[in-house]
């Protein structure tokens, strides 16, 4: 095979059927809907719903175009950067051949957004 057949591969993912094979790009997705809407802003609560929402669409919208052979689930938590904690567990049952999920942080001075994919393959 030659470089471009691979190069071919790689744009088109249709016939991805292991969430591994694309999670960097998929991180890459959620990463990019984060700083779309986040970036050179400060956090203000009575934002936080419309934040939220655009978030997790604009991030479902773009891993559903990056692998459209893949349910998704997208969460988002949305706070205001004052140096508290936060825990957070999530479990799923899944086929770990084929399915999976990846998170991303995003950061500014007064802002913390993390967003969670889970990927299964139809």
């Amino acid at each position: 095979m030659n470089t471009s057949d691979n190069d071919d591969d790689e744009k088109h993912n249709d016939d991805v059927i292991e969430f591994s094979r694309v999670k960097a790009r998929a991180e890459a997705a959620l990463r990019d809907a984060c700083a779309k809407l986040l970036e050179g802003k400060t956090y203000e609560m009575r934002y936080q719903t419309r934040w939220t929402d655009t978030i997790t669409q604009s991030a479902l919208d773009n891993l559903q175009a990056l692998v459209p052979n893949f349910k998704f689930m997208v969460s988002c938590v949305l706070m205001q950067r004052r140096g508290t904690r936060l825990h957070s567990e999530t479990v799923a049952f899944w086929d770990a051949s084929t399915d999976g999920c990846c998170a991303v942080t995003w950061e500014s001075p007064s802002v913390v957004c993390i967003v969670n994919a889970f990927a299964l393959a139809l």
